[in-house]
């Protein structure tokens, strides 16, 4: 086969796609830049070369550089590349200690069709990839939520004083379902406080989740008219704090345990509910 030039391929791609495409000339091979976005919103560039009756188009090297830059998990991210290289049809190759990724046909005419499922592989997998790192582990959550409890519980065992008896992280006998992370009793009332936070939004959202269900709860119970207050407490320091996007959630928090919600920023004013 003789050596393909940009006019050859660029004229496909445009007469099908539209004029959104750069084309370099890298000594044998092609350098195509595409419209698509790697997350980090760098363009994807794809690569063109011939093997004997064989027209390469390959990623260059870069997706494996991207996703090492995300510090992902090596399982997850064989996982995910397994998922999609099966999708895609794409294959794999490993040259210098460097992975490729690349398909190929034997016929320009084909070009266009295999550097999109490529760029479409690409930008999956790169997103994958990303996404599944941000998500904070089980034991970062644990870890962050225990900081913040040990914060708030330190905080409120110094604020109740006197007759006030406090305990923490407890279910309530007549509700075996509902856990407070802190109830604060005197005589036959009860002050309940749900500990809010999230080391990213999906726990956060979780966390106020799982208040609401337990206020629902503690509120069905016979301990009913013996709550004086349900005082929610936020973390708003917590990196899964994101007040616009967890709104409705903080409004039906609040409908449902007839309180305001308290950011831990105003965490004083925990005490007025306690007056009660």
């Amino acid at each position: 086969m003789n050596p393909i030039g940009c006019k050859d391929v660029m004229g496909i791609i445009q007469a099908d796609y539209g004029a959104l495409w750069h084309c370099f000339q890298r000594g044998n091979t092609l350098e195509v830049v595409t419209p698509y976005l790697y997350p980090n919103k760098s363009f994807v560039s794809v690569f063109i070369t011939t093997r004997g009756e064989k027209i390469i188009v390959a990623d260059g090297g870069h997706l494996e550089d991207f996703i090492q830059a995300t510090n992902a998990d090596e399982a997850l991210h064989d996982v995910v590349l397994d998922n999609f290289l099966d999708t895609y049809k794409t294959q794999k190759h490993q040259q210098a200690e460097k992975t490729f990724y690349y398909k190929n046909c034997g016929t320009l005419k084909l070009v266009p069709s295999i550097i999109f499922d490529l760029c479409n592989f690409i930008v999956s997998v790169s997103a994958a990839v990303t996404s599944a790192s941000l998500l904070a582990t089980p034991e970062e959550e644990s870890k962050s939520s225990e900081t913040f409890r040990r914060q708030a519980d330190n905080y409120l065992r110094d604020m109740v004083a006197g007759s006030r008896i406090i305990v923490f992280n407890q279910n309530l006998e007549q509700a075996p379902e509902a856990r407070f992370s802190a109830i604060i009793s005197k005589s036959s009332r009860l002050w309940l406080v749900p500990y809010l936070t999230g080391c990213d939004l999906r726990y956060f959202t979780m966390s106020m989740s799982n208040a609401i269900v337990n206020i629902e709860l503690a509120r069905a119970s016979s301990l009913n008219p013996h709550i004086a207050a349900i005082i929610p407490l936020i973390d708003t320091k917590a990196r899964g704090y994101e007040p616009m996007k967890l709104r409705n959630r903080v409004e039906k928090l609040e409908e449902v345990s007839n309180c305001k919600a308290v950011s831990w920023v105003e965490r004083d004013l925990i005490k007025i509910p306690l007056e009660i």
